[in-house]
């Protein structure tokens, strides 16, 4: 599997970053509560030393790298749709717990709230040959957890040899989504220009050892795509 960034996107957005792994043979059961306590106190103490508190972590750069690209590229209402990392940043500070019943997803969301980078789960079979990061056909519906619609020409996203699966960087659509029989699973960090790719696949790595831990799969080697 290879990630692509089309020629058109690469020109006209400089900066674009995915760092990206693959973890196979995951396990997705329930776990105990106090491993899951210890996980997220382990994550509460990684944003607390890089935010001390919500308001360091709204003023934070890399957050406002994101609302810059989703309000000056994306063209998106930040009343409406806020970055991933914002969101779950500031829940994390007020309590935000991992969901035991909708596990992989909640997790992802944690870990995203603590390092201050939108970070996304894929189920990896149900991606078909290649991705490529590219500029939508238009017009084309697409549905995920925050809602469908018909995706615009503005619209960034990932697609395979069959359809678009990831609005760029905040929404998943719900072909791909992990869940209880996913067998293997693709995990993506998405950058915007200004972020560094070091901070990238520092995350990508503190998450990905947390999935291990927690599904007992095998991760196999990282990879990152620059626009």
């Amino acid at each position: 599997m290879r990630l692509i960034i089309d020629q058109v996107l690469n020109e006209r957005v400089k900066g674009l970053t995915v760092a990206s792994a693959i973890i196979e043979d995951v396990n997705i059961k329930p776990v105990d509560e106090k491993t899951l306590q210890s996980i997220e106190l382990k994550l509460k103490n990684i944003a607390s030393i890089k935010f001390k508190d919500p308001d360091s972590l709204i003023k934070s750069e890399d957050i406002i790298r994101y609302q810059t690209f989703f309000r000056d590229v994306l063209k998106l209402n930040l009343i409406d749709v806020k970055p991933a990392n914002q969101v779950y940043g500031s829940a994390l500070f007020t309590g935000l717990r991992i969901d035991v019943n909708q596990l992989p997803s909640s997790l992802v969301n944690y870990i995203t709230g603590a390092v201050g980078l939108p970070i996304f789960i894929f189920d990896k079979d149900k991606i078909e040959g290649d991705i490529i990061l590219r500029y939508a056909s238009g017009g084309e519906f697409f549905n995920s957890d925050i809602g469908g619609r018909s995706l615009e020409e503005k619209d960034i996203v990932f697609y395979d040899n069959a359809k678009p699966f990831f609005l760029y960087p905040y929404a998943v659509s719900k072909t791909v989504q992990v869940d209880s029989n996913t067998k293997n699973i693709l995990i993506s960090v998405c950058g915007v220009p200004g972020v560094s790719g070091i901070d990238l696949l520092w995350s990508l790595k503190l998450a990905v050892k947390i999935f291990n831990k927690i599904f007992k799969g095998k991760a196999k080697p990282l990879f990152q795509e620059i626009a």
